[in-house]
């Protein structure tokens, strides 16, 4: 039997083409909106280093991206994002779909990418101030006259 992909194939990166597994990319470039999928839906593509093809850049995606790298898509070329294949709800359906991840690379782009990122550090704890230091059973200000 053929998988219906054979005869229609995507022109996006889609959450099958990462094989169950995420992957370490590197930004190339944005592309201005396209249309995709039925209707006057207008979306971004994303580029990536070495992909055979772009991602449609939806506003999780999009926002997610923001928040690691700022506002301007142009200061994203150049930084690298972890993409996962994942599920959504998408009209009252579960359906496969790929998800940005900020985290720290733990792999170069030329290693594929077996294990998930690293949790992030925990919070700084407040620095209690030091007490005073005791010399001689005294404080440095108790022998002052």
């Amino acid at each position: 039997m053929t998988d219906i992909e054979t005869y229609y194939p995507s022109p996006f990166l889609k959450a099958a083409d990462l094989g169950g597994e995420q992957r370490l990319v590197t930004i190339a470039k944005i592309s201005p909106p396209v249309s995709v999928g039925m209707g006057d839906d207008k979306k971004p593509l994303i580029h990536f280093d070495g992909a055979p093809k772009p991602m449609v850049l939806n506003v999780t995606n999009f926002l997610t991206i923001k928040a690691m790298y700022g506002s301007t898509d142009t200061d994203w070329v150049g930084r690298q994002v972890f993409i996962v294949p994942t599920t959504t709800e998408y009209q009252g359906k579960v359906v496969p779909c790929i998800r940005v991840k900020p985290g720290v690379p733990t792999a170069t782009p030329e290693q594929p990418l077996q294990n998930e990122p690293p949790p992030p550090p925990p919070p700084e704890k407040p620095e209690k101030p030091a007490a005073p230091m005791v010399w001689g059973g005294a404080t440095p200000d108790a022998n002052v006259q």
